[in-house]
């Protein structure tokens, strides 16, 4: 089956980088090509090829004309029995304009005034993409690295059905804004009060006694999975590739990762596939 992943989303927030992870993987890569010639460009390839191929291309949407042709491209390619997904790529104001600061390249819409104003078009005009993409990803507190783990966890092998990305963080540091569910665990006790265990994480058994002692901490998970269960198998009748569940705590080390923890191992024990981000760990907050 060919493979192609459809890369988009605000300027500034990794595209190239995303790109280049992509091409590290083993994809062909085209960047910046303008959605109305995907599709010709797609099928030129895969009618000249007899073995299967894997595809990331960086896409250029400036117009709604562009927006509705990447949707009706990947509808396309899904009826001939490829494998299609809509990466969007995403970060907050600051970021973006401190990465446009680093670089000293203009922003594609920066003719419309300051950059906050140039980002505030952009994101309004893409919000159709973020609302249809299979794939929402936050670079807010992302490096290229991590943004490449990331990718080759959801991309690497052949990801058929729907994966569950489970997340933990902490609200010091902000909310994700690529979750489809955030669940605040906040009401747990924390580890942190303790001497002993201030210094441990969530990945730790001291740690995950401590959290899961706490009286009513089985009848919420018996609650959060029976949400999810229906959740998840609506989502995976309607085709969407990859739901993300976060879990946060103050500051993503123990209670948000005990959590996280304890829904993987269930939904891993329930057949599905499960990448696990723990991302305060990843990020050295701790």
């Amino acid at each position: 089956m060919h493979r192609i992943v459809l890369i988009t989303g605000l300027a500034g927030a990794g595209r190239t980088t995303a790109s280049d992870a992509m091409e590290d993987m083993g994809f062909y890569v085209m960047e910046n090509l303008p959605s109305v010639m995907i599709k010709d460009v797609v099928n030129g390839i895969c009618d000249s090829r007899e073995d299967n191929i894997n595809l990331a291309i960086a896409v250029d949407l400036r117009d709604k004309k562009s927006i509705d042709m990447l949707f009706e491209t990947r509808s396309d390619f899904r009826e001939q029995g490829y494998s299609v997904h809509v990466v969007f790529l995403d970060a907050d104001e600051d970021a973006i304009v401190r990465r446009f600061d680093q670089t000293r390249r203009p922003h594609p819409y920066i003719a419309s005034g300051a950059l906050t104003k140039a980002i505030a078009i952009e994101r309004e005009l893409l919000s159709d993409v973020l609302a249809d993409a299979d794939v929402h990803i936050d670079t807010t507190s992302t490096n290229p690295t991590q943004l490449g783990q990331q990718l080759a966890h959801l991309f690497k092998e052949d990801n058929s059905g729907t994966t569950i990305v489970v997340n933990s963080f902490g609200f010091k540091y902000g909310a994700p804004r690529d979750a489809d569910f955030i669940f605040d665990v906040r009401f747990l006790p924390n580890p942190y009060w303790d001497s002993k265990l201030k210094d441990m994480t969530g990945l730790e058994s001291e740690i995950q006694g401590y959290v899961r002692g706490f009286t009513g901490y089985q009848e919420y998970l018996f609650s959060l999975k029976k949400v999810l269960e229906i959740s998840i198998e609506e989502f995976s009748n309607l085709g969407k590739g990859f739901v993300t569940i976060a879990f946060g705590c103050t500051g993503g080390v123990h209670r948000s990762v005990t959590v996280a923890q304890d829904v993987s191992t269930w939904l891993i024990d329930s057949g599905r596939k499960v990448i696990l981000i723990n991302r305060e760990l990843e990020n050295g907050h701790h």
